[in-house]
Formats: structure tokens, C-alpha cells, sequence
């Protein structure tokens, strides 16, 4: 059985929640969403995680190997915000969306999971080909015209958080095959249905544990 990935990093998301913002937006405003989004992404560049102290004042969270600003949780609620959810529901899964993402990637930074280069430009150059025969693909462009770049630089900005991704992505597949060795007697009697939720069980267990070991502490 081959599990779902459910990492995907930021341009995938916003290429698919299209349908989503066709929904909840009209034409004209659509276009003001993507370049809104874009000028979001460039924002949250230049602020970026930071593992450096910071004034209490400017920050929402501190694990043990990182620290989360205000400026950047709030960042990545509008970004939930653009695709219609509320407000209280925004801050729920950008909470959520940054502490699983960063614990669990000093998780496989721990496992040694950490993709090379090479599977960065690799992926790239994937995602270059599917915006190419994308019907939406209008939506990256008005997206790269909200954070002022280029193609060229756009790809290169995102260098780091892809690289991120991906190696929480390998990590997952990895906790997967441990997954499959540890609970192999027991998957031989199970449907394929009571297998994806033995599996999404184990997996949710392992971003708690991450998210644990972090000893996360939000400031007031």
C-alpha cells in the first residue's frame, strides 16, 4: 500500500486551493487574492523563522531549536484567511501548521533524513513542468507579481522551505517502512481501509511526540 504524502510545500498548496478561492472569491477579486498571497510570501521572506532571541513582545512561540515571531504567525494566519476559513480557525491551523512543520523537521533533521540538493532542483524543475500545462497557472503568475520576483528568483527564494518539506516528506517515509516492519503481522489481516487509519494513528502519534519534544512555550 502506498501512503499519501501530506506535506506539501506552499506553491503546491496554493496551486490547488484555487478551486477553493474560485468559490469563495469572483473573478476580479481572485486576482487580488493570488497577488495579495504573494505579497504575504514576500513578507514572511523577509521576516522568516528565527532561531535568534527575540524581544518577548515579538514572539509567538519558542521550541527547544526554534523560535516562531508574532509577526510570522500573523502572516500565516492571513494566509489561511485568503482561502475563506475564519478567523479563529485561521489561527488554529497556522498554530498548527507551524509547530508540526518545524518540530517535525528537526525531527528528521535528528533521524538524518535531510534531503540533498540534488532532490531540490529535481523537484523544481517537477513543479516548473506542472505550472507549464497547469489550466491555472495565470494564478502563479499573479502570485509572483504579488512578491515583486521573477521565476528565476522566485525559485531560488524558496530554495530552503522546499528542502524543508521535502525532508519531512523522506522522513515520513521512513516512519512509514518502520510503520510496515513493526506492524506487519497485524496489516496482513487488516482491509486497506483499517490500514490507512492504522497508518494516519501512527503518524499523527509521531507529530505529537515531535511537537513534544519540543517543549513548545507560547507567549502571552
Amino acid at each position: 500500500m502506498k501512503h499519501t504524502k501530506n506535506f506539501l510545500w506552499p506553491l503546491t498548496i496554493l496551486l490547488c486551493l484555487t478551486i477553493t478561492l474560485s468559490v469563495v472569491a469572483h473573478a476580479s477579486t481572485q486576482l487580488d487574492i493570488f497577488v495579495r498571497a504573494g505579497q504575504i510570501a514576500k513578507e514572511k521572506l523577509n521576516q522568516n523563522i528565527q532561531q535568534v532571541s527575540l524581544d518577548s513582545q515579538k514572539v509567538y512561540a519558542t521550541g527547544n531549536d526554534f523560535t516562531i515571531s508574532r509577526e510570522y504567525f500573523d502572516l500565516t494566519v492571513e494566509e489561511f484567511l485568503l482561502s475563506g476559513v475564519s478567523p479563529e480557525e485561521a489561527k488554529i491551523l497556522a498554530e498548527k501548521t507551524l509547530f508540526e512543520k518545524y518540530s517535525l523537521f528537526f525531527a528528521a533533521q535528528k533521524a538524518h533524513c535531510v534531503v540533498d540538493d540534488s532532490q531540490v532542483y529535481a523537484v523544481i524543475e517537477d513543479t516548473k513542468n506542472g505550472i507549464g500545462q497547469a489550466t491555472n497557472k495565470s494564478d502563479f503568475y499573479n502570485y509572483l507579481d504579488g512578491m515583486g520576483l521573477t521565476e528565476d528568483e522566485y525559485w531560488k527564494s524558496q530554495f530552503e522551505n522546499i528542502k524543508m518539506y521535502e525532508s519531512i516528506t523522506a522522513y515520513q517515509e521512513t516512519c512509514y517502512q518502520s510503520f510496515v516492519t513493526d506492524q506487519a503481522a497485524t496489516l496482513e489481516s487488516c482491509d486497506s481501509d483499517s490500514v490507512v487509519v492504522t497508518w494516519e494513528n501512527y503518524w499523527a502519534n509521531i507529530i505529537e511526540e515531535a511537537i513534544k519534544e519540543q517543549n513548545i512555550v507560547k507567549e502571552q
